[in-house]
């Protein structure tokens, strides 16, 4: 545990099939920055990747949480849908005050909920528990999967068709987002967090203007006063915590948004 209060407690989601490992170099500078970090694992363990205690329980982190200023959930890429679900931090009576996205829609999410794999409207459902009516008060965002990507061209699109064929990951989200369904009864409906901060990379494809317009839409449409969105340039998607030049863009970002004083942002790329 810190030894003075920390600016705020960061909750990071780990992804889906994904090693918590991967967080090391964000959580290393963030925890420089005095910004206390744990990474939720699905298993029910919050995941301290510094210090002497490396696991540290749910309920135990929940209630550092709970007597800090500020309590910000970040989630990555497909990790986005599960950031809210946490049910112990609402138990306590603490629901996230601020919530950061990094990269939350890819063509990866939209392929999984497209292929023929998987039972669509299940998979709607899902998304609508767990990020359109539980946390973020997107619920006047319609119909945000037949929307998303119609920009893409169409290589892009028969790139992200090849998704269904990868088993492993198919598995992984299946099994993750009926977890979701199958719990609904549980979730109830909690303020949305008074801020929010997406952060999203340059994208590699031809149509990188109209990936930015999708991630600019997407944050409008959260509708949250406090809401931001910062662009890294000149980073691939997937990049966003392995290349260490957009990594610190991230860090500088994070400490930002966290700065108790920080008021409502303008959207901006």
């Amino acid at each position: 545990m810190p030894a003075e209060k920390p600016i705020a407690v960061l909750v990071l989601e780990s992804d889906i099939g994904e090693a918590p490992e991967y967080w090391q170099l964000l959580v290393d500078q963030l925890t420089e920055e005095g910004i206390f970090c744990l990474v939720h694992i699905r298993s029910g363990y919050m995941w301290r990747p510094t210090g002497d205690a490396n696991v540290v329980e749910l309920e135990v982190a929940a209630r550092l949480a709970i007597e800090t200023e500020r309590l910000i959930y970040l989630a990555h890429s497909l990790g986005a849908p599960m950031a809210m679900l946490n049910g112990t931090f609402r138990q306590l009576g603490r629901v996230a005050d601020a919530v950061i996205l990094l990269d939350p829609v890819t063509p990866q999410m939209i392929s999984e909920l497209r292929s023929n794999e998987f039972e669509l409207g299940r998979m709607r459902r899902a998304l609508d528990i767990s990020v359109l009516s539980v946390g973020l008060g997107m619920s006047r965002f319609a119909d945000p999967i037949e929307r998303a990507y119609l920009w893409y061209p169409n290589q892009v699109r028969q790139r992200c068709k090849a998704f269904r064929h990868n088993l492993r990951n198919a598995l992984n989200a299946r099994r993750e987002f009926n977890f979701v369904v199958k719990h609904d009864l549980l979730i109830e409906p909690i303020r949305p967090p008074m801020s929010a901060l997406l952060i999203h990379s340059e994208f590699a494809f031809p149509n990188s203007a109209g990936y930015a317009d999708q991630q600019r839409r997407f944050a409008e449409s959260l509708e949250i006063e406090g809401s931001a969105i910062v662009r890294l340039e000149a980073a691939r998607l997937k990049a966003t915590l392995t290349s260490m030049s957009a990594l610190s863009n991230v860090v500088s970002s994070i400490v930002e948004f966290t700065n108790p004083s920080h008021g409502r942002q303008d959207l901006h790329e």
